[in-house]
C-alpha cells in the first residue's frame, strides 16, 4: 500500500482493471451488469489519510509597510504631472530637502470647492446654533404660549370663583359649566402648542445633526486633499544620495509609478497597524515571516516594538517589525505580508475539516479499521486554524481515517481499497 503525500487512495468505483496476460475468456466471463454489481459489492469510494502527530501552529497574517533606511525607491503617491526637479543623479540631500515637485492644480481647485462648501455650512449651523440658543425667549410661538399661559391661569382663577359662587346659589349651573368649558379649551390649546413647540425645536437639533454630520464628511474630504498636496511635495526621507532618476520634468506620474532612488546602507523595518483585538495577543519578540511585494523571498524578523496609543476612532494601533537580516534593496512605501507565530504546539493530532461529519451534538470521523471497513468514532475537538481541526481525544497517530464522501459513509461501512504507484 503506497501513500500520496501522507494519504492513501482508497476507491469504490467501478474501475477496469487491465492486466497483461489474462485471457480472452477471463475477460469475457462477466456480464456488464456482472462487473458492475461486483464493483458496487467492494466498498464507498474514499480517500484516507495518515494520522500524524504535527506542530500546530496559530498565526495571524498582517499587512504593513516598507520603511527603509537602505536603497529607498521613492513614488509617487498621487496620479500627477511632473511640474520640477530639484535634484539631479549623484546629487547629496538632507533629510527634508525637496526632491520633486508634482502639480497640485486639480487638488487645489478641489480644495477651493470644498472650502465654499464649508463656509455655507458654517452660516447654516451659526443661524441655527442661535436659533436653538434663544428659542424659548424669542420664538413667536413661545410668545404665544405665554400669552395662553396667563390666560389659563386667568380663567383657573375666574373658574375657581364660580365654583365658589355657584355653591352659594349665586349663579346658575349653566354658568358654572361655562367658565368649566372655556378653562377646558384653554388648556388643550396650551397643551397642543406646547407640542407643536417641542416638534419644532426637534426639527431644528435634528438640522443641526445634520449638518454638524456633513460639516464632518466635509472635514474628512479636506484632510484627504490636504494628504494630496503634501504628497505632491516629494521630500527626501533622510540623508543619503540620489542614485538614479525615473521620470523628467512634464512627465506624468501614476499612483505608485517610481520616481527616484536613494543610498543609504542601514536597517529596515515594517509598521503594521493592527486591530485592538489582535493587538492584545501580539508581544514583543514574537517569530515573524516578512514577504515583500513582487519579491519571491521569505524572510525572518519578530515583533521588535508594539505601540501602546490606539486610535479612539479606528481602534487600531502599530507595531514595528524588525528584519533578522535586512533585504539590500527595498522600495520604501511599499507593501509587505507579515505573518506573525502567536504560539505553536507540538505533537498534535490535526486534520482536515473535510474529515469530520456532524452528527446532532457530536462530531465524528470514520476510522479505517485495517479489514475494509469504518468505524465510526466520536471525537473532541480542539481549536480550529487555516481549514484544520486540533484533536483533543478519539485519534491516535498512525490510524487512518476517511476525508472524501463521508455523506456515504457509517458505521462498519464497507470500503474498497485499490493500491496507486504515483511518482
Amino acid at each position: 500500500m503506497s501513500k500520496i503525500k501522507g494519504n492513501k487512495i482508497v476507491l469504490g468505483v467501478a474501475t477496469i482493471i487491465m492486466i497483461f496476460g489474462l485471457s480472452k475468456t477471463m475477460a469475457n466471463s462477466f456480464t456488464d451488469k456482472g462487473m458492475n454489481d461486483a464493483i458496487y459489492e467492494q466498498g464507498v469510494v474514499t480517500e484516507l489519510l495518515t494520522l500524524e502527530k504535527m506542530t500546530l501552529i496559530d498565526d495571524r497574517m498582517f499587512i504593513g509597510t516598507v520603511e527603509s533606511e537602505s536603497t529607498a525607491s521613492i513614488s509617487s503617491k498621487i496620479a500627477s504631472n511632473v511640474l520640477r526637479i530639484h535634484v539631479s543623479e549623484g546629487d547629496m540631500v538632507k533629510q527634508g530637502d525637496v526632491l520633486i515637485t508634482m502639480d497640485n492644480s486639480l487638488y487645489q481647485a478641489k480644495k477651493e470647492t470644498v472650502l465654499m462648501q464649508k463656509n455655507t455650512l458654517v452660516g447654516q449651523e451659526s443661524y441655527l446654533n442661535n436659533k436653538i440658543h434663544y428659542f424659548y425667549d424669542e420664538d413667536a410661538l413661545v410668545s404665544k404660549l405665554n400669552a395662553l399661559m396667563e390666560s389659563l391661569i386667568f380663567q383657573k382663577t375666574n373658574l375657581e370663583n364660580s365654583k365658589i359662587l355657584y355653591e352659594a346659589g349665586a349663579i346658575s349651573k349653566v354658568a358654572l359649566d361655562q367658565e368649566e368649558l372655556k378653562y377646558t379649551m384653554l388648556q388643550y390649546q396650551v397643551d397642543e402648542l406646547n407640542a407643536t413647540i417641542a416638534a419644532v425645536y426637534d426639527q431644528l437639533i435634528n438640522e443641526k445633526i445634520a449638518i454638524n454630520n456633513r460639516m464632518a464628511e466635509i472635514n474628512a474630504v479636506l484632510n484627504e486633499l490636504e494628504v494630496s498636496l503634501s504628497e505632491t511635495i516629494i521630500k527626501a526621507p533622510f540623508d543619503g544620495k540620489i542614485s538614479y532618476m525615473f521620470v523628467e520634468e512634464g512627465d506624468m506620474s501614476m499612483t505608485g509609478k517610481t520616481l527616484l532612488k536613494i543610498d543609504k546602507i542601514g536597517t529596515q523595518k515594517i509598521i503594521v497597524y493592527v486591530g485592538e483585538t489582535d493587538l492584545m495577543k501580539l508581544q514583543e519578540n514574537m517569530v515573524a515571516e516578512i514577504y515583500l511585494t513582487n519579491d519571491d523571498e521569505k524572510y525572518k524578523g519578530k515583533v521588535a516594538f508594539i505601540s501602546t496609543n490606539i486610535d479612539p476612532r479606528t481602534r487600531m494601533g502599530f507595531i514595528e517589525v524588525s528584519f533578522d537580516e535586512s533585504p539590500i534593496d527595498s522600495v520604501l512605501g511599499a507593501s509587505a505580508s507579515i505573518k506573525i507565530i502567536l504560539n505553536s504546539q507540538d505533537n498534535q493530532i490535526i486534520i482536515p475539516v473535510d474529515a469530520v461529519k456532524q452528527l446532532s451534538e457530536k462530531e465524528v470521523v470514520y476510522v479505517n479499521s485495517m479489514n475494509g471497513y469504518v468505524e465510526e468514532r466520536k471525537i473532541i475537538l480542539g481549536g480550529k486554524n487555516n481549514g484544520y481541526y486540533q484533536v483533543l481525544s478519539g485519534l491516535e497517530a498512525g490510524e487512518e481515517i476517511a476525508i472524501k464522501n463521508l455523506d456515504q459513509l457509517y458505521n462498519d461501512a464497507k470500503i474498497y481499497d485499490i493500491d496507486l504507484e504515483v511518482e
